[in-house]
């Protein structure tokens, strides 16, 4: 992923990409018909969330100031932890509520219409960059 080298400008329509795949991927689990089709599209969404990753570090270091790199990495890579111990102590519960199947389906719709209601704002000007002082 180092070698690949994406415009500033491209950069949040690729993370819009990525988040989309990544929930179709999972959507497409929920209708699985054998594991082999499972195991592709987890696949495919282990790596779109490898490309979504350094998507977003790379945002990050490249529009914070110097001085403030440590620190914004530091808590990013708090924030992507939370999220998935998050994930897991959310999900358990409900895969035993309503099911393996039922909630992909539900994670898969749920994040299209959070892409859908919130990536027109990664397409704004200078949504990224950190104010001069």
């Amino acid at each position: 992923l180092m070698l690949l080298k994406v415009e500033e400008s491209r950069q949040s329509q690729l993370v819009v990409a990525v988040l989309i795949v990544t929930s179709l991927s999972i959507l497409g689990m929920s209708f699985a018909g054998h594991w082999s089709i499972v195991v592709i599209l987890d696949v495919v969404a282990g790596i779109m969330i490898s490309v979504l990753t350094n998507m977003i570090s790379t945002i990050f270091i490249q529009r914070s100031p110097s001085e403030m790199r440590g620190r914004i990495g530091a808590a990013l890579n708090a924030f992507i932890n939370t999220g998935m111990i998050g994930a897991l102590l959310i999900s358990g519960p409900l895969i035993d509520w309503i099911g393996t199947r039922k909630l992909l389906a539900v994670a898969g719709i749920v994040a299209l219409l959070l892409i859908g209601i919130f990536s027109p704002a990664l397409f704004r000007e200078k949504v990224f960059e950190v104010e001069e002082q």
